[in-house]
């Protein structure tokens, strides 16, 4: 009994010195407590767009822009080939063309994801003015050939200067809008003298044309050899068609075509009425001397008929051209319409030379 009442007393102490050893909690300070704030919630709309994912998203597609400017860009090019740049001027259209093959490969890979149109602009501008300035030197080729920029002394001036103009920025590293805008005057200035001077080359041509109908029509050979004097002028209607129509370059070629046509009509009708001529002379020679050794024979023995061989005086030797109202066979090139316009810019010509 005295054992049992020991351990319970013993047990008793061991509780009591623990719950005395645990130590008291202190109180929580409210003012350690820091309070998180809390985010605003986001739309709904945004959070969708935050949900999706990267590759959902729009990508620009540069396609159609990079289209339209490649087709400008071929068209420029093809016209510098057509003006024979890389004859005229192979230095630039050779350089144009390495810019073009350097960039084709890389554009066309990435022809809908990059806009290549500042790039492409750029590009044409220079094909443009080199197709321009190809143009122009051409034409300064053919008026310093044929003689022509007497006929327009003012815009020659204006496209020498500026032609030495566009070389000075060509070698100065302009850009191609500004060659382009230079070029355009040089090919501009130098199409006016070009024909001013085949107008007035046509228009002298027409003088000659003329000319040489004229003598034709002197030898009437508008009634000897009517078809082939019609054809001829004909050639000179078709000219003064052209001339109106402002076509000098093709009434020039007909024009000197009719005035070679009608000078050999002319030379040979008049051969041919020369040589005629010269048998009825010859003949004219042998009928006076018959009829002198006639008029001897006659006094000595008179004939009392006519004797088979021996002509009559008044007899016809060789037959002679009848033209019965030749002045209607000349065909007048001057009262067409067309004549009549070509011949009131004939006379501008011829006044403007006289000035």
């Amino acid at each position: 009994m005295k054992k049992v009442i020991i351990l319970f007393a013993m047990a008793f102490l061991l509780v009591f010195a623990s719950c005395k050893s645990t130590p008291e909690a202190e109180p929580v300070l409210e003012q350690n407590i820091v309070e998180t704030p809390q985010e605003p919630e986001k739309p709904a709309e945004e959070a969708v767009k935050e949900a999706l994912p990267e590759e959902s998203k729009p990508v620009p597609d540069f396609s159609a822009e990079n289209q339209q400017g490649l087709e400008k860009l071929e068209k420029a090019r093809k016209a510098a080939a057509d003006a024979k740049a890389a004859e005229i001027l192979p230095e630039q259209y050779g350089a144009a063309e390495k810019k073009y093959s350097d960039r084709k490969d890389y554009v066309a890979e990435h022809f809908s994801t990059e806009s290549f149109s500042s790039e492409m602009q750029e590009l044409t501008a220079m094909y443009e003015a080199i197709a321009e300035a190809s143009l122009a030197l051409g034409k300064k080729q053919q008026i310093e050939e044929l003689g022509l920029s007497q006929y327009n002394k003012n815009d020659w001036t204006k496209a020498e200067t500026a032609l030495s103009k566009l070389q000075k920025e060509y070698e100065a590293g302009a850009n191609s809008s500004q060659l382009l805008a230079t070029a355009k005057t040089v090919n501009e200035s130098y199409s006016k003298v070009l024909l001013a001077g085949l107008n007035g080359r046509a228009k002298k041509a027409r003088v000659s044309a003329i000319t040489a109908k004229k003598k034709a029509d002197s030898v009437y050979a508008g009634v000897s050899q009517k078809a082939v004097y019609k054809s001829y002028a004909d050639k000179i209607v078709k000219a003064d068609s052209a001339l109106v129509t402002r076509n000098p370059e093709e009434a020039y070629k007909g024009y000197k075509d009719a005035e070679e046509s009608f000078t050999k009509l002319y030379e040979s009708v008049s051969k041919k009425r020369a040589e005629a001529q010269a048998k009825i002379e010859k003949a004219r020679a042998a009928v006076e001397k018959s009829e002198s050794y006639a008029t001897e024979a006659d006094t000595i023995a008179p004939l009392k008929s006519a004797v088979a061989g021996i002509e009559d005086e008044n007899s016809t030797l060789l037959e002679q051209d009848e033209y019965k109202d030749p002045e209607s066979a000349v065909i007048d090139v001057d009262s067409t319409e067309m004549g009549k316009a070509a011949a009131e810019i004939e006379a501008e010509e011829i006044q403007e030379g006289e000035k």
